[in-house]
This record gives structure tokens, sequence and C-alpha cells, in this order.
């Protein structure tokens, strides 16, 4: 008798548990759609103060343990975001951090990239530069960089790519059942983007944030510019290119060099250049 009472208490308890989950359950697309149609702001406010506080970068701890190549692509992506400033900073209060980087390792000192004229500088010579010495491709996962600058903390917030949150803005645009499907393979690009509703649907977004529709009308960009495609680290650890997308469909490149600084008593990543190359 005695295990029979503690059995059913267990499984009372389980059972409020589960339910206090599911209470917990937000439809955020259905929410976006209330706001939607009633001209409120606070659905999506509530929306995207959830999806922050649910963003938290890497730890101290975590990152002591991380190999130092990823120590140093952490701190070039963060130097680099911190002071690439676009005029879309400017009308948003929320800014969206890509779960991945693509990163190349490559057995040089790159005084060759790094010492190039401008009229000699093209993509496809640095390109081959890279290749020839390329000893490493690695694509770091989870990736939640920590923004150690006063004027984020102040002006905006950090939302790290998150699928449950991504799905619930999918599901709003495209009013697809399942918005997670979209998400596999990327199917979301080639969702069309340019149809009057998906505008207003974007127009009410894009209050805080700033999502970009994709080339010719096709799919969203979600992730804040400028959005890093690669970066390039030689294998000394102290200079870096970065190749990254700007907004109004340009591509540009950053080269970085990390010097000691005395005054915040470590290393710091400077960007040396800064260039837009290319416009799609």
């Amino acid at each position: 008798m005695e295990y029979l009472r503690c059995f059913l208490i267990v499984l009372s308890m389980s059972a409020f548990s589960c339910g206090e989950l599911s209470a917990q359950q937000i439809d955020w697309a259905a929410k976006l759609e209330q706001g939607y149609q009633s001209g409120s702001q606070e659905p999506l406010i509530a929306f995207l103060d959830a999806w922050h506080a649910d963003s938290k970068p890497i730890t101290a701890d975590i990152m002591k343990k991380k190999l130092p190549f990823e120590r140093d692509v952490y701190d070039v992506y963060s130097s680099f975001f911190s002071m690439t400033y676009e005029d879309i900073y400017d009308k948003t209060k929320y800014v969206i951090i890509p779960n991945k980087i693509n990163v190349v390792v490559v057995d040089s000192d790159m005084q060759v990239e790094f010492t190039l004229e401008p009229r000699d500088r093209h993509l496809g010579r640095v390109d081959k530069l890279i290749e020839t010495r390329t000893v490493s491709r690695v694509v770091i996962e989870d990736f939640r960089p920590y923004f150690n600058d006063v004027r984020f903390e102040d002006k905006w917030r950090v939302l790290y790519w998150q699928d449950k949150y991504i799905a619930a803005l999918l599901g709003f645009l495209t009013q697809h059942k399942n918005p997670y499907e979209l998400l596999r393979g990327d199917l979301y690009w080639q969702e069309t983007a340019g149809t009057q509703d998906r505008k207003k649907r974007l127009q009410y977004l894009n209050t805080p944030l700033q999502i970009v529709p994709g080339h010719w009308g096709r799919g969203w960009i979600f992730e804040t510019y400028p959005t890093v495609s690669k970066i390039c680290l030689n294998s000394k650890r102290n200079r870096a290119i970065i190749r990254y997308r700007a907004l109004g469909y340009r591509f540009g490149e950053a080269l970085l060099e990390k010097s000691y600084y005395p005054d915040i008593g470590g290393d710091y990543w400077e960007i040396l250049s800064n260039i837009i190359y290319r416009v799609e």
C-alpha cells in the first residue's frame, strides 16, 4: 500500500510537471498574427524579449576549454561586428547573430595577402593564395559570441539564431502550417517574399528588427548585416581575413590583425582595412 501511495504521488507530480511545461509552450507565430491583425507591437516585443532572455553567450569557463584558434575566431567576429556599423543599426533595437561560422585555417603568415597593392588585390588572386595553403576547414556551430562593448549593451539586444524563433518568424511571414519544414535544407529561400501580404508582414516585424528580403525577391536574410560568410585565420593566429555580405546586396572583405594593448592588458583584433569588392 505504501508503495502504491508513493507511486501515485510521483505520477501526480509528473502530470503536473507535464502540464506546466505544456503551459509554457507558446505559439509565437499565432501571437505575432494577433499583433499584426490588431496593429499592436506588444506581442512582437514580447516575442523578441523572450528570445533575448533565451540568448546566452558562451560563458568564460566554456571559452577557456575551446581550442586556441576557436577562441580567436570568436574574438575576430566580435571585434568586426562591433566595429562595422551599418546604417541599418539606426533602425533596429535587436541584432540577430548566426549560429554557425565557416572557418579556414591557412598555413601562412598572410604577408602577401595583407600587402597586396589595391590595383593587384582582386578576389580571385586572394582566393587562390588562400586555397593553395589551406590546411583545415571547420564549421563552428552553436556560435554564441560575447560582445564586450558598452555600445551594444546600451543600444542593442543580441538574439542568437535558434530554429524555434526563426520558425516562428517564418510561420508568421508565410502562414506555413509547419515552418520547420522550410528550415530543412534552407527551403525558405525558395519562398516568394514580394507579395503584398508578405511585404506588409515584414514591415510589421521591421519596426524593432531589420530583416531583409533575399535577392530577386526570394526568401529572407534574418541575420543582421554584416553577415559573415567566412573567416580565414593564419597559422600564427595573428591575422584574419573576413568575407561578408553588407546592406544593399554588397560583398566585402576586412583584414584584421591581433596586437597587444597594455591599456586593456591583453590582445585586441584591429580592423586594418574594410572594402566592398562586389555588388550583386
